[in-house]
């Protein structure tokens, strides 16, 4: 069978049980040596006159309308600074977006011009020598302004809320094991749909090396024809499960995806749904990442008063149950 990129299966307690690796490749990638996420308010101060406002209307009233709109992408700009100890670094951060801004008076239009706002920032990360820095914005907010009086003058200040990534990389060449090179595999077509935007999770699902599995038992015991229903963005995919595990077997969808994806059956007249966590607690105490489940189990434990479920997603017990 060929090996295929994606999740490894797991053993029983939890350990990634992946095929021996079958030779040492020299790689050349763009390592990330230190990032940050970070959220700023950028914001813009305007004085209220006659260059954005028309004079006949002013000044603006408390009832007055105030609109924003962006305008602009988010730019980001970053450049190293200083070194404060080796190989710590200072780095600017300039931020800017444009925005459009109206002032209405019922149907009379009092005020109607683009600003910019704008942020300067300066943090400090893992920056050695030979390596570069880079800003990707992530997110950008809602604008909003406000009126506000200083001395008599009237201002309005608008602020946007962003979110950025900004990390130091490099290229490097790793020595890393691997299973050689990929296998061609036929492209699948798809549909002509509209997309997400911005996707969620942020790290694609990965493929699982084996069909994704749910499992519905008693006790330890499989219970065979139960109805799973696994519901992926506006798609039901549906399997039954079979002896002598209680194994429903998806292999259609090349792994369950965390934050996308719910599961459902009936159990005895009671329905269970089960939104797939991208992470979770589990009874270890630990954080694990489940973006990409290739098994999840549900163990029901107790029937009466409620029925109650132990899950077990890639054979790592959540804290606590499940109480349908």
């Amino acid at each position: 069978m060929a090996i295929r990129p994606g999740k490894c299966p797991t053993l029983p307690d939890g350990t990634p049980n992946c095929p021996p690796f079958t030779e040492k490749d020299c790689i050349e990638v763009l390592k990330v040596y230190d990032q940050c996420v970070k959220e700023d308010e950028l914001v813009s101060f305007n004085q209220v006159d006659a260059v954005i406002c028309n004079a006949l209307l002013l000044p603006i009233q408390p009832t007055d309308v105030i609109t924003c709109t962006v305008t602009t992408p988010l730019s980001c700009t970053v450049t190293f600074g200083d070194f404060t100890t080796p190989f710590f670094r200072r780095i600017r951060v300039f931020q800017s977006i444009g925005v459009n801004v109206v002032v209405t008076r019922g149907a009379l239009q009092v005020c109607n011009f683009n600003t910019t706002l704008s942020s300067f920032q300066t943090i400090v990360l893992w920056a050695p020598p030979g390596t570069f820095v880079e800003c990707v914005p992530l997110t950008v907010g809602e604008c909003t302004c406000e009126l506000v009086e200083v001395n008599g003058q009237q201002f309005i200040t608008c602020s946007v809320t962003v979110c950025k990534d900004i990390q130091v990389k490099a290229f490097v060449k790793l020595l890393v094991p691997s299973y050689g090179f990929c296998e061609q595999v036929p492209c699948q077509p798809a549909p002509e749909d509209g997309i997400e935007c911005p996707p969620e999770p942020k790290y694609p699902t990965q493929l699982c090396q084996f069909p994704p599995v749910v499992t519905i038992q008693d006790n330890g015991v499989g219970i065979q024809g139960v109805v799973v229903n696994i519901d992926r963005n506006a798609q039901t995919i549906t399997k039954t499960t079979v002896a002598p595990n209680g194994d429903a077997v998806f292999d259609t969808i090349g792994a369950i995806a965390g934050g996308i994806d719910v599961i459902r059956f009936v159990l005895d007249s009671k329905q269970v749904v089960f939104a797939v966590p991208v992470e979770f607690l589990g009874a270890d105490g630990n954080l694990h990442d489940s973006a990409t489940a290739c098994t999840i189990r549900f163990n029901r434990i107790a029937t009466s008063p409620t029925q109650q479920f132990e899950v077990f997603i890639d054979n790592v017990q959540l804290q606590g149950v499940i109480d349908p």
